[in-house]
């Protein structure tokens, strides 16, 4: 993830599309689903992202998937989405959740209006809506930005922070299936003292994790050891600001 962050090779951040959820090339297929021998090689397999993960009836296929949208927005690059991606489109049967503009032999691929209403469809809109938001909101993100200073792999934690400015926008990034609670998990903030506050938690109730999984109503700051802690949930991506 650590080589993906960057930009270099570009003059600026935005001249580089970053697609975490799969583009075309990956998830379009007009070969019955064997594009690129896909049937019996699974890492050239064309599907969509919650596909490859196990589905949308799994909760960790849908964790990792706001994971993985939230990083696309938070990191250097300009965000690309997959159409249906917004609402976890996939298939019911997972092995062929692929893309096709109309029907193959396995079925009609086309988009499945009915899933972008459906409660799991609405918890994905949600989280996208907010990362979007949060992506309007602080031009860090927009920014030709990017540090640093946590990294922390027996626990497959990695931070890195954007700024413009005064806009200081801190991102952790939890791989792993340790939940940190009671605010107890110190990330390193790059020598940025100072107050922070969550601007988004991608496994926050309203997305499909839980209650409490975040810092709501928390505020803290950097601490004399350079670290701040905070709640930081399994597969999640939780964002901080600098008040």
């Amino acid at each position: 993830m650590k080589r993906f962050l960057g930009f270099d090779g570009y003059d600026n951040a935005w001249n580089l599309v970053k697609y975490t959820l799969g583009s075309h090339d990956d998830i379009g297929d007009q070969s019955n689903g064997n594009a690129e021998d896909g049937l019996t090689n699974w890492d050239k397999r064309h599907r969509y992202f919650v596909d490859q993960l196990g589905g949308r009836e799994d909760w960790h296929a849908r964790a990792k998937c706001r994971l993985a949208w939230a990083l696309n927005i938070a990191m250097p690059g300009t965000p690309l989405m997959f159409m249906g991606s917004e609402c976890l489109m996939a298939s019911p049967h997972v092995a062929w959740g692929y893309w096709h503009d109309g029907s193959d032999d396995h079925g009609d691929h086309r988009f499945n209006w009915a899933v972008a209403g459906d409660p799991t469809g609405r918890e994905m809109r949600r989280l996208v809506t907010a990362c979007n938001a949060v992506r309007w909101q602080h031009p860090a993100l927009r920014a030709d930005s990017l540090s640093i200073p946590h990294e922390d792999p027996d626990n497959q934690v990695l931070t890195f922070v954007r700024q413009a400015g005064d806009n200081i926008v801190l991102t952790i990034v939890n791989l792993g299936e340790q939940n940190f609670v009671d605010h107890s998990y110190g990330v390193r903030t790059g020598g940025h003292d100072g107050q922070w506050t969550q601007i988004l938690c991608t496994q926050d109730a309203a997305f499909g994790g839980w209650d409490g999984a975040g810092n709501a109503f928390y505020d803290p700051f950097t601490q004399g050891d350079g670290n701040v802690y905070v709640n930081l949930p399994k597969w999640s991506v939780v964002m901080m600001r600098r008040k």
